[in-house]
């Protein structure tokens, strides 16, 4: 299930975690069973700041948990990394408009937003992402126009979503939001069996495209519910293309090659003066 991980710069407890935003997430041993590479997060930000003022709590932020490791700073915790961190364009305050908590289990108040990893439901997720209005990161698509890239990827998802529909004519077959973290189409059978689809759209002649770490975890930690529909050969203005689908993890089926790095500064590094 998605999860909630909390960060703050000031708790009352004065506990401090070696948090580092869409880079690194640090978290005690008790949350473990919780925390998994590939599984999808938001952000949740509380209200203490480190000057004693206060601010309204909020959703900030969604990405994909990475790889796990102890904690270099704490025996009792362990830390992970982010991937494909987006901030939200418009934060998410507590309450949806119609008046109700995003999380039910905020209601009864108390110690619930203390909680720093916390399990929320698909649609709960579903919902954040799509009122958060996340950025775009960088897949490498840096040749091709902003408007090319986003009549190519209109044009793959509908021919995606199309053929879903026909292939599983029962079951709800739902386009998630746009840069929804790990995966694009969800397909939930009358059983309520799941699942994902990832789309790539590209107009080269071959099935070649572009995928983050975040989408590779996530598609890796799922692979039993996961398929690829890469549509290709896209031509807008004819209106044709070719198409390919392949269930199971996919590094199992194509070669990947790393065309980007990034790049983080190390801890006990300083950065150089201004000039």
């Amino acid at each position: 299930m998605p999860l909630v991980l909390s960060t703050n710069e000031a708790t009352e407890s004065g506990i401090a975690y070696a948090d580092v935003t869409g880079v690194a997430y640090e978290y005690p041993r008790r949350y473990r069973k919780l925390v998994r590479p590939g599984e999808r997060f938001v952000y949740y930000r509380g209200r203490r700041l480190p000057s004693g003022k206060t601010r309204p709590q909020q959703y900030f932020g969604t990405g994909v948990i990475g790889a796990i490791g102890d904690s270099p700073a704490k025996s009792d915790r362990l830390l992970c990394r982010i991937y494909d961190y987006r901030e939200f364009s418009h934060p998410v305050g507590l309450l949806w408009s119609d008046g109700k908590r995003v999380e039910p289990g905020g209601e009864a108040g108390g110690l619930f937003y203390r909680t720093g990893v916390r399990q929320i439901t698909d649609q709960i997720f579903k919902r954040l992402v799509d009122s958060g209005d996340p950025g775009e990161i960088s897949t490498g698509n840096a040749y091709a126009s902003p408007k090319s890239l986003h009549e190519v990827d209109a044009y793959a998802m509908h021919v995606a979503t199309a053929y879903l529909k026909t292939k599983f004519p029962s079951a709800a077959v739902q386009p998630m939001p746009h840069n929804n973290p790990g995966f694009d189409i969800e397909v939930r059978s009358a059983g309520g069996q799941v699942l994902y689809a990832e789309v790539k759209g590209t107009q080269a002649a071959a099935p070649r495209f572009f995928m983050t770490e975040g989408e590779r975890v996530f598609a890796s930690t799922n692979s039993k519910q996961y398929t690829l529909i890469v549509v290709f050969d896209i031509d807008l203005v004819k209106q044709t293309h070719s198409t390919m689908e392949q269930q199971g993890d996919p590094k199992d089926h194509f070669t990947f090659v790393a065309s980007q790095w990034m790049g983080s500064l190390k801890q006990h590094q300083q950065s150089m003066p201004p000039a």
